[in-house]
């Protein structure tokens, strides 16, 4: 019965009028093809996602999670730093564009980096001086790739990401 809770359960509602008075309900609740991400559906099972997370994890499992999360960015960044510079280590032909990567698109790419870039900054600065030192050298050299990737992107929207999430992150 946190504020996040509640606030979620306020956001579904709302979510879920605007589906029943949507002009076209059906797709509004299941949407279509290419648009999944805006379905009341969609919203439903974030939620889920979210109070499972934070309900059934303990503290410990909530760490390695976020580290798990970490580890798996740093290597789909490696990837794609290889890919984007002709190395491509997988040997069929769909793998061999420089712009596939195994998020999506090089865009995508960039914003799903922009919670990792985040997260590794609140770890480097925030435990810095009782961090192991490994996992101080790891959380560095994954904020030196996350930049490496954003100038190599060089996608608007992606450079305001980085600008809020680093800004916010020195901020507080």
């Amino acid at each position: 019965k946190s504020i996040f809770n509640i606030s979620l359960l306020v956001f579904l509602v709302i979510y879920a009028v605007g589906t029943v008075l949507s002009l076209n309900r059906y797709l509004s609740f299941g949407s279509a093809a290419g648009a999944e991400d805006a379905s009341l559906l969609t919203m439903i099972a974030l939620a889920l996602l979210f109070f499972v997370g934070v309900n059934a994890l303990s503290q410990k499992q909530a760490v390695r999670a976020v580290w798990a999360f970490l580890f798996s960015s740093f290597l789909t960044g490696v990837y794609a730093i290889l890919q984007i510079y002709g190395v491509y280590i997988f040997p069929f032909d769909f793998t061999r564009a420089m712009s596939f990567n195994t998020i999506g698109t090089l865009n995508a790419l960039g914003i799903f980096f922009i919670p990792s870039f985040t997260i590794a900054l609140i770890l480097f600065f925030w435990q810095g001086s009782t961090m192991k030192f490994l996992k101080k050298i790891f959380l560095a050299a994954l904020v030196l790739l996350a930049f490496f990737l954003f100038i190599a992107i060089d996608y608007w929207v992606v450079w305001l990401g980085v600008l809020v999430a680093a800004g916010s992150v020195f901020v507080f």
